[in-house]
């Protein structure tokens, strides 16, 4: 609000009112202003620093707490929370696990939800999808194009490059769960919608995309995770968000290892639009997202 904002702060213990030493469009500038700074590859430490000061600092106890459960509003939705900077240098990330939920409804729910039957199955993971597109040759010592992007945001006309990282990836997290028996993997021609959609898939406890990701700001309803395409069957390969919503998931983990994940449209109380929303409907307990951008070597890493 103006000018001030305002930050209802809940532990264990009781709840609080605080008031944010900041109005609503100081708050939305510098939010704005230190993300196109990072969609530009640049370090913004004063807005870091600033914003930290005016949405986290006034929090009672904060040093004290391990672990921040962020119900966001309009711009801070993007905002990532755990790379503001407190008065010691230091990121939110070295000193809080830092998660996101839509509402404080929504977080109860997800912790007293008691499932019937337990999923069985470990881990399904999807990717190394044989994309239309080699990285080219850039002429340098390197050889191929080590910058390979996981997202697009327009599909007409666009080839896709091949994201050779992915397969080491799936197969990397599959191993460390140690249940090869219940950890299936589609890989290749077997990375495709109608295969994936074909799996029992309330059964696995963790669900890991690595593949491409188109992202439509304007329209929410059409952001997809990009999978294979089965020339015999009707499906598009586009996993989109309203076929997402009508899933029948029981993960506890949902992994969306592809660009711009976790952004959305703004849809005022509602919240982020999007795919995280779309797998929470479906019956995912977490889903992991991104918010920018990467490249498939890191993602790979990370």
């Amino acid at each position: 609000a103006e000018p001030t904002s305002f930050c209802i702060v809940i532990n264990r213990q009781h709840a609080a009112i605080v008031a944010l030493p900041a109005g609503q469009t100081q708050i939305e500038q510098a939010t704005n202003r230190y993300l196109d700074q990072i969609q530009a590859g640049k370090r913004d430490d004063e807005d870091a620093s600033k914003l930290y000061d005016i949405l986290l600092a006034p929090v009672p106890r904060l040093p004290q707490t391990a672990r921040l459960t962020i119900v966001p509003d309009a711009a801070l939705w993007n905002l990532p929370m755990e790379t503001l900077r407190g008065t010691d240098g230091k990121y939110v990330l070295q000193s809080h696990t830092v998660s996101y939920v839509p509402s404080s409804t929504v977080l109860y729910d997800l912790r007293t939800l008691r499932r019937p039957v337990e999923p069985q199955m470990a881990f399904l993971g999807i990717g190394d999808v044989p994309y239309d597109l080699e990285p080219k040759n850039t002429g340098t010592d390197h050889g191929v194009m080590r910058f390979v992007a996981r997202g697009i945001y327009d599909l007409s006309g666009t080839h896709l490059y091949a994201l050779p990282e992915t397969r080491k990836e799936l197969i990397s997290a599959s191993q460390a769960l140690g249940r090869p028996k219940q950890s299936p993997l589609l890989l290749g021609d077997k990375a495709t919608e109608t295969i994936f959609k074909s799996e029992p898939l309330s059964e696995f406890k963790i669900i890991h995309f690595a593949v491409h990701s188109v992202s439509v700001p304007d329209f929410p309803d059409r952001d997809a995770l990009i999978l294979g395409r089965d020339p015999h069957s009707n499906d598009d390969g586009l996993l989109q968000v309203r076929e997402i919503a009508r899933l029948s998931l029981d993960a506890d983990l949902v992994t969306l290892s592809a660009c711009n994940t976790g952004t959305g449209k703004l849809e005022g109380e509602e919240g982020s639009t999007g795919l995280v929303q779309a797998f929470l409907f479906a019956g995912a307990r977490t889903v992991a997202a991104s918010l920018w951008p990467v490249d498939d070597a890191s993602t790979e890493f990370l």
